[in-house]
C-alpha cells in the first residue's frame, strides 16, 4: 500500500550544473540539459520511472527509499520544442505524479545577491 494517496514530484535544476542555484524552485529548462527530479508518496523501495509524458520517453529511473521518497538526476533529450511539457514519475500503473516543465530557448538564471 502506498504511503500517500497523492504521490508528488518536483523538478529543479541539477545541482551538479548549477550549484546553489539548483535550490530555486525553477520549472524552466533548456533542451538538452540535466534536471533533478524529487518525489514522495510512493511505496517503500518502489521502482520509479521518470518520463516525458508527451513523448512517453524515459529520461531516468529511481528507487524510493523506505519512506517512499526518491531523488534522481535525469537528462532531457535533445530537440524538445519550446513550450510546456510534463515530467511524469510512475511507480505502479495506478500511482503516478506529474510536474510541468517549461522548455525555453534561452535559460534565464536567477540573479544572485
Amino acid at each position: 500500500m502506498a504511503t500517500s494517496q497523492n504521490p508528488t514530484i518536483v523538478v529543479t535544476w541539477d545541482p551538479g550544473e548549477f550549484g546553489y542555484l539548483a535550490n530555486y524552485g525553477t520549472v524552466e529548462a533548456k533542451s538538452p540539459m540535466r534536471i533533478r527530479v524529487k518525489g514522495a508518496g510512493f511505496d517503500s523501495k518502489e521502482s520509479v520511472v521518470i518520463t516525458i509524458c508527451e513523448k512517453n520517453t524515459v529520461i531516468g529511473k529511481a528507487a524510493a527509499n523506505p519512506c517512499g521518497a526518491f531523488v534522481t538526476i535525469a537528462k532531457l533529450p535533445s530537440g524538445l520544442p519550446v513550450g510546456v511539457i510534463s515530467v511524469k514519475a510512475m511507480g505502479k500503473e495506478t500511482i503516478r505524479a506529474a510536474w510541468p516543465l517549461d522548455i525555453v530557448a534561452e535559460l534565464q538564471l536567477p540573479k544572485t545577491k
